[in-house]
């Protein structure tokens, strides 16, 4: 994850979800709790789950609940479909983009195209459950 912005105001929350074997309604109920919680939060980002998770903005708030693995020995594909976060804060206003990536057999990620409709449904699945 990255973070492009000429100012920050605002709490950036890393949560250790460990929320791989948890549906979306979980996670969301989680982003909602933490949002209601900490008014100024601007990032939510989750890890340890090893699986990309998508990410999303609920309330002026980027929610990603795990970006999967970046440099990892995982010999599963599903473990090897990863993702680079770019957020960019101009004033109140943040946009995100979540560029996949798959991790080669050097372990390294790269930048790939392959995965986008894998992003796109993990994105929509987020964007449902958001709102309900």
């Amino acid at each position: 994850m990255y973070i492009i912005a000429d100012r920050i105001n605002g709490i950036f929350k890393d949560v250790n979800a460990a929320i791989e074997a948890k549906d979306v309604a979980t996670i969301q109920a989680l982003a909602k709790e933490l949002i209601a919680k900490h008014q100024k939060l601007s990032i939510i980002y989750g890890h340890h789950s090893h699986t990309l998770q998508g990410a999303h903005t609920y309330k002026n708030c980027v929610f990603a609940p795990s970006l999967g693995n970046f440099v990892f020995d995982d010999f599963l594909k599903k473990n090897r479909i990863s993702g680079m976060l770019q957020i960019k804060i101009s004033g109140s206003k943040m946009e995100h983009k979540l560029t996949p990536c798959f991790i080669n057999s050097n372990y390294q990620p790269e930048p790939t195209i392959a995965n986008d409709e894998y992003i796109h449904k993990l994105n929509e699945s987020l964007e449902t459950a958001f709102s309900n």
